[in-house]
């Protein structure tokens, strides 16, 4: 009863706390439910399928898409016939609207519909070589012609019918094309289907059928995967963070009421009681609410994953009700260890201090603190030297590690940093009365000053580095792309995922085609190159398999036929940048290719889905889509951390700016008018952000200069460390708004 009795006493003080924790478990139970989310899904064209035979699966590292393997359209038929199955022959196929290629999709024949339960909705089944069966979403009627580019190159087709499903299907498919599955309908027992098969063959029932999803998708939800990872781990530091510092800074505001509570007989051990049961009671229905709210917003971050790209189309989230009650008791147990370790100074509160405000900042840095701060510190050091050594997989997480250990070294141990910070920022205006009066409020309430600085830091610090690595490792990237390019310019695909064989016929140049061919189940990533004559291995392969020159090698390509091709050359891996080089007419026609390298400038792009690039403005769009995915990744993750710690910079200014009512009536009292003390909030606001944002650029240029070093290192070049300013300027001067609209708009006018 005492501590509910607390709380509604207090409940103006406790109301910052209450919204700090609700945000925090709204930020954990979101992306908590978005991670438990993320799973393959079955492909729609497989809704319908019972069970499906496919190649034993490529025995390849969990974070690459290889091409699933295929079998040979005379090898399954015979498997087929067996099973009384259906041949899944997926090839590229993309419709041409307006004389543009429409949204990328797959061809297959029109038996393979049954697979999915894909139904006709008008006109009849592709009778004819010429003839398609399209989706209602390309606003094509039975009768109208429509050119559909495959490989070979575009091609026009009378529409035959119009289905309820997303792919193209046709009569034939286009020489060459391996079969990448056999589904099997109706009641069938998948261990009768094994017993056929045997050992030679992978058998996916139910859920399994998720294997077959495409590797782009695949890829995709990986990326999406990665991207809910870093958010659900920016989301736990932020609230634990958050949420801490703001219990601490709310128990570090009552020590006046801790000192009359010790002065009417209060022992330490009912103070820390009181306080712990305060913060469970505010937590407990923070908490509550969070989990609501978060709840609600999954699907709606969700949406927003698969409109960026970030996520597969199939992605729908699932409502576990573990990842609630975690993020709720997270919530509870963060609210309960900072009060915890907050009480323990406050329970020493003597008697007097009720009467002597001013010993409350007396000794704004404990031992508890220095050896916190120290350690943080020497973790963020060791995290920045991991980080400057580490591959390119690893160095985010390193480099994250070091802004968050130096987030809460420079949070523990800004006490001492905020005095001299805040006389250098206020030296100009310190001859003015509220000049001086600032200065020294901020560095006598180094404690204050450092709390309310926290989120402000927080917000800069992990906004310049996100923001600059991404900017750092791109531009390093494509210069590194840019000075190893042979060529002035360089023809690409305009809205295809490759060029067709007809486009790549009508441009001279140098041939890129990149496909999967499989050793055994081993997956090798082959270049075909028409300056290749023949088999061309790296060194690093080479040894791997002892091969040497003249070995002859038995390979699996796209087409599911088995070809040998004998090794005419090893060449150091820098020269053969896949791992294999072929020529170019060697790769199955089915597989499109990605650029082709011409000899000048001025060359016209000779057919549908290519342009033309420049050799700088290709390696700046050679990983276009994946520097898109990483922006994408970069602006969610930098909106949510600072749309929340928007919102705790806010809070936590309220809170002081309350704390403070007293002292400011006094000066009220004193002479001053409302409008100096307006000024003189403001200003004092205005320093807590300088130096929040100072802190905060202090500890990304930490973890951007050991990044700087490790890309540096892989790259074998001096790369420049890029921040993007103007977004740095957005950020500060939002929480400068924020900051004047929570301190400021809050006081009395007169």
């Amino acid at each position: 009863m005492l501590s509910l009795a607390s709380v509604k006493a207090n409940r103006v003080r406790l109301l910052g706390s209450f919204v700090a924790l609700l945000l925090g478990v709204t930020m954990l139970t979101l992306t908590a439910l978005l991670l438990v989310s993320a799973k393959p899904q079955v492909p729609q064209r497989f809704s319908a399928t019972t069970v499906a035979v496919t190649p034993l699966p490529a025995q390849a590292p969990s974070d690459t898409f290889p091409d699933h393997p295929r079998w040979t359209i005379a090898e399954a038929t015979a498997l087929a016939e067996k099973l009384h199955g259906v041949l899944d022959t997926p090839f590229y196929a993309q419709a041409v609207i307006d004389g543009k290629p429409a949204k990328a999709t797959a061809g297959n024949t029109w038996a393979t519909a049954v697979l999915g339960n894909t139904r006709v909705t008008s006109g009849s089944a592709p009778a004819n070589a010429d003839e398609v069966a399209v989706p209602a979403d390309l606003g094509r009627q039975p009768g109208d012609t429509v050119t559909i580019l495959t490989a070979p190159g575009p091609r026009d087709y009378r529409v035959s019918a119009v289905h309820d499903g997303t792919e193209l299907y046709f009569r034939d498919v286009p020489p060459e094309t391996g079969v990448l599955a056999i589904g099997v309908l109706g009641d069938v027992d998948p261990a009768a289907v094994k017993a056929i098969v045997g050992s030679q063959a992978q058998v996916l029932a139910g859920s399994e059928l998720s294997a077959l999803e495409p590797p782009g998708d695949a890829r995709t939800r990986w990326i999406g995967m990665q991207v809910l990872t870093a958010m659900g781990a920016l989301s736990a530091f932020v609230a634990v963070f958050l949420v801490a510092a703001t219990f601490s800074f709310s128990v570090l505001q009552r020590r006046r009421e801790f000192g009359l509570l010790r002065a009417v007989g209060a022992t330490p051990g009912q103070l820390r009681r009181l306080l712990l049961r305060e913060a469970v009671l505010v937590a407990a229905s923070a908490g509550a609410i969070g989990v609501a709210l978060g709840v609600v917003g999954a699907p709606v971050v969700g949406s927003l994953l698969i409109d960026a790209g970030v996520e597969p189309a199939s992605f729908t989230v699932r409502y576990d009700p573990l990842p609630m009650a975690a993020a709720y008791l997270t919530g509870i147990a963060v609210a309960a260890a900072g009060v915890w370790i907050a009480s323990h100074r406050a329970a020493r509160v003597r008697p007097l201090e009720a009467l002597r405000v001013a010993e409350a900042e007396r000794r704004p840095m404990t031992r508890s603190r220095w050896i916190g701060g120290v350690l943080a510190a020497a973790i963020g050091v060791l995290a920045g030297v991991a980080t400057a050594s580490a591959d390119a997989l690893s160095m985010p997480t390193y480099a994250g590690l070091t802004a968050m250990a130096l987030v809460v070294a420079m949070s523990l141990l800004s006490p001492v940093v905020v005095p001299p910070l805040a006389r250098v920022l206020m030296a100009p205006l310190s001859r003015s009365a509220v000049g001086l009066l600032v200065r020294q409020n901020a560095a006598t309430a180094a404690r204050r000053t450092a709390a309310t600085a926290a989120p402000v830091l927080l917000t800069v610090a992990f906004t310049m580095l996100v923001t600059g690595m991404v900017a750092t490792g791109a531009s390093a990237y494509a210069a590194r792309r840019a000075d190893a390019l042979p060529t002035a310019a360089v023809l690409v695909a305009d809205g295809t995922p490759g060029l067709t064989q007809a486009v790549v016929d009508g441009s001279p140049g140098i041939v890129l085609k990149p496909t999967t061919v499989f050793l055994g189940r081993e997956p090798l990533s082959v270049m075909g190159s028409s300056q290749t004559t023949g088999l061309t291995v790296s060194e690093t392969l080479a040894a791997k398999h002892g091969w040497k020159w003249g070995s002859t090698v038995e390979l699996t390509v796209a087409s599911g036929a088995k070809v040998q091709w004998t090794i005419q050359d090893v060449l150091p891996d820098r020269e053969v940048p896949l791992g294999v080089q072929v020529p170019a007419h060697l790769v199955p026609p089915s597989v499109l290719t990605q650029a082709v390298y011409l000899a000048a400038d001025g060359v016209k792009a000779p057919g549908l889905g290519a342009k033309v690039l420049s050799a700088p403005d290709y390696a700046a769009q050679a990983d276009a889509e994946e520097d898109r995915l990483v922006w994408t990744f970069t602006l969610i993750l930098v909106g949510m951390a600072g749309g929340f710690t928007l919102i705790a910079v806010a809070n936590t200014l309220l809170m002081a700016t309350r704390g403070r009512l007293n002292d400011l009536l006094v000066l009220r009292k004193a002479g001053a008018t409302a409008g100096q003390i307006r000024r003189l909030v403001a200003a004092e606001t205005a320093v807590v952000v300088a130096i929040g944002a100072a802190l905060g650029m202090v500890v990304a240029t930490g973890a951007l200069l050991a990044i700087r070093a490790g890309l540096s290192e892989q790259m074998g070049l001096p790369v420049p460390m890029t921040v993007p300013w103007p977004t740095i300027g957005v950020t500060v001067a939002l929480c400068l708004v924020t900051g004047f609209a929570a301190s400021v708009l809050p006081l009395p006018r007169r």
